[in-house]
């Protein structure tokens, strides 16, 4: 059964399911307060192989669904992941954005 959980970014509720007392710890309190240290070294190279994706499967419609340019993701790859503290939004919305894409996005190429 889900437990209820209130993400501190927003007022929208946030479901939790619930999970052994190993997993629970692993998460944040809150939905920002996650560091990238936090991450495994298996996770980060997912997030830095994710952000090569786009890089090279990069289209005429993807600053419009990454609300970045090219250049701010090549600049992320070439600092990562020091990038994530240097440059915190353009970073959460690169990683954010292309995790939405490799999960829903129909550019995915096998």
């Amino acid at each position: 059964m889900p437990t209820l959980a209130m993400a501190s970014l927003s007022s929208w509720p946030v479901l939790v399911p619930s999970a052994p007392s190993v997993l629970r710890r692993r998460l944040p309190q809150t939905l920002d307060s996650m560091e990238i240290t936090d991450l495994s070294a298996i996770e980060q190279d997912s997030l830095l192989r994710t952000l090569n994706y786009c890089v090279a499967q990069w289209d005429w419609e993807s600053p419009t669904l990454f609300s970045l340019e090219q250049s701010d993701f090549q600049a992320l790859i070439s600092t990562w992941p020091q990038c994530i503290a240097l440059q915190e939004k353009t970073a959460a919305l690169a990683v954010v954005g292309g995790l939405r894409e490799i999960l829903y996005g129909s550019a995915v190429k096998s």
